[in-house]
């Protein structure tokens, strides 16, 4: 348990109001066709089946969880802390 911890203070995600991080998240997660669908307060999306509705609804809790931990990492460090879909410098690598 000492290992962990002395890793984990050596880490810093912002330094003097800067980010030293970002959001990594997978391609078309932050928006997606067919994101400005409405759900009705029954959970139905128009023109999607109910399994197609309910992933609807998961992609939107990522989405907005995503957006919430950059909110709240830029809140407790004072920097803005971006989320990106691949890292820069990198071409998207495909895993079969």
């Amino acid at each position: 348990m000492l290992t962990v911890s002395a890793l984990a203070a050596d880490m810093r995600l912002t330094d003097n109001g800067a980010a030293r991080c970002v959001i990594v998240v997978t391609p078309q997660t932050m928006t997606w066709e067919g994101d400005n669908r409405e759900i009705d307060h029954w959970g139905r999306v128009a023109g999607c089946t109910p399994m197609e509705a309910e992933t609807e609804k998961r992609r939107r809790l990522q989405r907005d969880s995503v957006a919430d931990l950059a909110l709240y990492l830029g809140k407790m460090s004072g920097a803005k802390i971006e989320i990106v879909d691949i890292l820069p410098g990198q071409s998207m690598r495909l895993t079969p």
